[in-house]
């Protein structure tokens, strides 16, 4: 039995905090996400995330081979400028399978920020 708020199955949907030090150039999923059943759902290389917009942003998956730790690597960068993220920006990222993800940002005022910046990718 599950303990409570917690479920015995997959959980497709993670948070992350940007902190440009840690997330500039890589996404790192959380270990938690990954152990409880992506990991096993990844058979691409490539990751395409759509943000509220629609507009989609393709990227390449990796693991890190020290910690095997999953990433999202070329291509996160161009999402970053695209989204103008800075510190404290608040993500939450929703798995719908196939390695496609919906991403919702936030500004550190606690809104929805509105659109990606069009001059981008």
């Amino acid at each position: 039995m599950a303990a409570a708020g917690e479920s015995s199955g997959f959980s497709s949907e993670f948070f992350k905090v940007f902190l440009a030090e840690n997330s500039s150039t890589q996404l790192r999923f959380p270990p938690a996400f990954v152990a409880e059943g992506l990991g096993r759902r990844i058979l691409k290389k490539n990751a395409t995330l759509e943000d509220e917009t629609g507009k989609t942003w393709t990227m390449v998956m990796k693991r890190e081979q020290e910690l095997g730790d999953l990433l999202l690597d070329d291509g996160w960068p161009e999402f970053v400028t695209g989204h103008c993220l800075v510190d404290g920006d608040f993500l939450v990222f929703r798995y719908r399978g196939n390695c496609c993800f919906n991403v919702e940002v936030f500004g550190r005022n606690g809104l929805k920020k509105k659109k990606a910046n069009v001059n981008s990718q």
